[in-house]
């Protein structure tokens, strides 16, 4: 598996069978992070060619994100993180 940070809530993921879950850290964030998108596709000349979209089902409703197991696979996955309240 290789991931390469390409922006600040963006990242390529490449291999297979493998699944990352996606969450804030507890002791510096009381907000919530999740998957805003994952499109699967190819780089092509430097430029993103996006072969197909993934929904809430592959994404775990925007929990993890699974690599294929019987394939590689290139994703672009675009995260988000809400702040939290903050209550007492």
């Amino acid at each position: 598996m290789i991931l390469l940070q390409t922006g600040p809530d963006e990242f390529l993921m490449g291999g297979t069978a493998l699944s990352i879950a996606v969450s804030v850290d507890p002791d510096t964030s009381d907000g919530i992070a999740g998957i805003a998108s994952v499109e699967e596709g190819s780089r092509v000349n430097g430029e993103w060619i996006t072969a197909r979209r993934l929904n809430g089902d592959q994404s775990d409703q925007g929990r993890a994100i699974s690599l294929p197991d019987h394939r590689v696979a290139l994703l672009r996955v675009r995260l988000y993180k809400s702040p939290g309240t903050n209550l007492p």
